[in-house]
This record gives structure tokens, C-alpha cells and sequence, in this order.
């Protein structure tokens, strides 16, 4: 969309949202390689990547499992938030963006969307 927010990337290589499907929660016992909380984190992280990319259905089904995995995990309540939104379930997102900042107030991400659909600036 034309008011798109544009970024500067000169210098830098740009590319797709990756996901690794293949993974280990290596808790208890190996929580230097990964644990529950940071496979949560990357599963919402690839979330937004697909919902980014219009594939809501995958962006659904890695957020659920983000937050089945992580109940606690503000990024995984923000990353369904964003799915929300994006189907048009304003409401529900709204619940899952102030769910995640009362996890994480610091939660830049959460905090702009709330506000825009607070305002309606979104949809």
C-alpha cells in the first residue's frame, strides 16, 4: 500500500521469513541448546514472517502452537494478535496485545498496534 511504512535498506541483504520445522525443546536437561520458552519465541517470530507473506492460515497455526508451547510468552500472545488482526477479528486483538504487554510492557510491537486499533487506524 502507498502509506506503507518504507525502510532504508541499502547495505543490507534482504529475504523471506524463515522457519526451521525441525525442532528440539531440549528441556529439562539441554537448555543451553534450546528451551520451551525460545522455540515459543521462534514459532511466533514465524508466525508474523507467514502472516507478513498472506499465508494466515500457517501464521494461525504457528501462533497457537507458540502459545500452547508458552502460555507465558508475550511475543506469542502478540504474533496472535497480529493474525487476528490481519482476519479481521479487531476485538480479539486487542485482548491478545494488551495480554501481551501486561507479560512484556517494554513490548514495542504490541504497543503501536494497540494504539492503532485503539484509534482505528488499522482496518
Amino acid at each position: 500500500p502507498a502509506d506503507a511504512p518504507r525502510l532504508d535498506g541499502r547495505g543490507l541483504v534482504v529475504g523471506p521469513g524463515l522457519c526451521d520445522l525441525h525442532v528440539h525443546l531440549r528441556e529439562p536437561g539441554m537448555e543451553r541448546a534450546e528451551t520451551v520458552e525460545s522455540g515459543a519465541r521462534a514459532a511466533a517470530h514465524g508466525a508474523r514472517a507467514a502472516a507478513q507473506l498472506g499465508d494466515l492460515a500457517e501464521a494461525r497455526a504457528l501462533a497457537d502452537r507458540a502459545l500452547r508451547a508458552s502460555p507465558r510468552s508475550a511475543v506469542a500472545h502478540e504474533a496472535i494478535g497480529v493474525v487476528l488482526e490481519l482476519e479481521g477479528e479487531k476485538k480479539e486483538a486487542k485482548k491478545a496485545f494488551e495480554r501481551a504487554l501486561q507479560l512484556d510492557p517494554a513490548l514495542e510491537g504490541a504497543k503501536e498496534r494497540l494504539k492503532k486499533l485503539r484509534w482505528g487506524f488499522l482496518g
